[in-house]
Parts: structure tokens; sequence; C-alpha cells
């Protein structure tokens, strides 16, 4: 369901929150949210935008200031980055 760089970006994220705001609760509470649009992601696959400029298989959804970044393979999602919705995503990805 995600990919190694997916599963560093969320500890990237996690880590920036709780040092911004001193609080893991914070971190946590993001985190979750995060799963939680990744939970209707794979309940609901074609819900995302297209994103050919990254690769025709990619498609991109919002969840708050971050947009998730996944690959349908077999019907089934693979979360590929997790991104801060400001980031260039074109050299990053």
């Amino acid at each position: 369901m995600f990919s190694k760089r997916a599963e560093a970006d969320l500890f990237d994220i996690w880590s920036f929150v709780r040092n911004s705001t001193h609080s893991e609760q914070v971190a946590n509470t993001l985190l979750d949210t995060i799963q939680e649009t990744i939970n209707h992601i794979i309940e609901y696959p074609n819900i995302g935008t297209k994103r050919p400029e990254i690769d025709q298989h990619t498609y991109s959804f919002p969840c708050g200031n971050y947009n998730i970044y996944y690959d349908i393979k077999k019907n089934k999602p693979l979360v590929n980055r997790i991104f801060h919705s400001s980031r260039d995503i074109i050299s990053l990805y």
C-alpha cells in the first residue's frame, strides 16, 4: 500500500510537525487524517486527479495542506509520495 519513499515522507511529515508544534499529539493527529484519506482512496481509487505530467498511471488526492500521490495497480492504490501542496512535485518525484 505504501512505497518506501511514501513511508519516508510520512516520517518526515510527522517529524516536521512534531518539531514545529512541539506536540506529538498534533503530529499523530495529522498522520491519522492522512491515513483516513488513504482509506478513502482505497475504497474509491479513481477519486483522485490523473497526473500525466508525472506518469500515465499516477493520481493525486488532497488531504489538508498535503497531496497524496498514488498509482493504481490491479484496482489497488499504491501510495508513492506525500508532499505539502506548496512543494514542486515534478522536481521531487
